[in-house]
């Protein structure tokens, strides 16, 4: 009997144990096959972070982690794509300001995982951008933003109803950018 995976938010580590995993390898492909915005939520405690773990290796090629799941028969074709994986828990600021900087120097060490110099990006939207035009401009494919534990920065000021207000505007106005880009357009004639 295979050992449950309890605690386990890391893909590749549940697979090199051996733990026993439910192949939801089917779905993701439904989500990443026609390459689009999704927004998926759950229940806290219901393995958001190990369905994103899962689909960035699938967007990075690592085809070895999927063998004799769903998706390791399917079509898809494995090509490596370039990623940029945020998790909001650990912006755990107490001001607007101090999340802001924080969130600047995240995505600086993004950048410099890939060789993507943000330095003259002070202000983190125009890093953001500009991260996701560089690795498109590197990869020459799309690039896929996973995002988890996106409200965390507000459920920590709630408390703070006008803190927590700005870091909701705030981070709409940060995600917009890159949603708007994704959005289907509508028909002007309709």
């Amino acid at each position: 009997m295979r050992e449950l995976p309890l605690g386990t938010s890391d893909f590749a580590l549940l697979r090199q144990n051996a733990c026993f995993y439910a192949d939801k390898t089917k779905l993701l492909y439904d989500l990443v096959k026609p390459a689009r915005t999704c927004f998926l939520t759950r229940p806290r405690r219901f393995g958001k972070t190990l369905v994103l773990s899962a689909l960035e290796h699938i967007l990075h090629g690592h085809r070895e982690l999927f063998k004799g799941l769903w998706i390791d028969g399917s079509d898809y074709d494995w090509t490596p794509s370039p990623v940029v994986k945020l998790s909001l828990a650990s912006l755990n600021a107490s001001s607007y300001l101090d999340m802001e900087a924080r969130l600047w120097k995240y995505l600086c060490e993004i950048g410099e995982k890939e060789d993507v110099d943000l330095s003259r990006s002070i202000e983190p939207r125009r890093a953001f951008s500009s991260l996701i035009s560089c690795l498109y401009a590197k990869y020459g494919r799309k690039v896929a933003v996973l995002v988890d534990d996106y409200d965390a920065p507000i459920t920590q000021n709630l408390r703070e109803p006008e803190l927590a207000e700005a870091v909701r505007q705030y981070l709409f106005d940060f995600f917009f950018r890159v949603l708007v880009s994704d959005m289907p357009r509508r028909d002007s004639s309709s």
